[in-house]
């Protein structure tokens, strides 16, 4: 009984697949006559990606922006932390959500022809926001972490032009003992040895950091460093 409510759930599925996976109207060129029917479709391949979009205790987010990296595709959640991303081009796909005041996050899947997938995703509140001085840096602190910005060392994120003036720097902690886990970017997996398998990281503490220059999105230039203090949970394992 049990295999045949398997067949049966997977034959609904295919079913759903079949009937929604695909919302795209096409030009069968049909004009009453049978033989002059022709079921074809010209235009470009393209996917759906929709999700939901919360803080770790399950509320929803509304006003995030969900971009594709390499398309113009872009979406932002509703009240209810729902978005939907039209015209995806299939492949490997990286998703990004952002919203002022909240941890970014990014997201990957892959799109295989007409379908739509489902990615969710998870934010945090920033735990503080300062302005430091391009030129002087400064320390941004909270109870969890400390980071000392160093002078002079704040270039373009998109195109590594150097940035001067009021460096806005937002930082989260991130506490890997407790749901604030979900918020971090992907998963903890790395290849590793000369066979390249797949491993699992292990962290004791995380630090979100985001940065912007006159609204321009900025890093550090590659010689310049922070100095980055975390608490590690006392529930970690020894």
């Amino acid at each position: 009984m049990n295999g045949y409510k398997g067949i049966v759930g997977g034959i609904a599925a295919i079913a759903t697949l079949a009937l929604f996976g695909c919302e795209t109207t096409f030009d069968t060129g049909f004009d009453g006559n049978a033989d002059s029917s022709v079921d074809t479709f010209n235009g470009p391949v393209v996917g759906r990606i929709k999700g939901m979009v919360n803080l770790p205790d399950g509320a929803p987010i509304e006003g995030v922006t969900v971009t594709v990296q390499g398309l113009d595709a872009t979406a932002e959640t509703d009240v209810n932390g729902y978005y939907e991303l039209i015209d995806v081009s299939p492949g490997d796909t990286i998703v990004r959500f952002t919203k002022r005041g909240y941890t970014t996050n990014i997201r990957d899947t892959e799109i295989a022809g007409w379908e739509t997938r489902t990615l969710n995703a998870r934010l945090l509140e920033v735990d503080a926001m300062r302005v430091l001085g391009s030129d002087v840096g400064g320390r941004v602190q909270t109870p969890e972490l400390k980071i000392d910005f160093p002078a002079g060392a704040y270039v373009s994120k998109e195109d590594g032009r150097p940035l001067n003036g009021e460096v806005e720097v937002a930082v989260t902690h991130i506490d890997p003992t407790t749901d604030e886990i979900w918020a971090a970017p992907n998963d903890f997996t790395a290849l590793a040895g000369p066979d390249i398998t797949t491993v699992g990281l292990m962290s004791y503490a995380m630090v979100d950091v985001q940065m912007s220059v006159g609204g321009v999105e900025a890093e550090l230039a590659d010689e310049a460093s922070a100095m980055v203090e975390l608490v590690i949970p006392d529930e970690l394992p020894d």
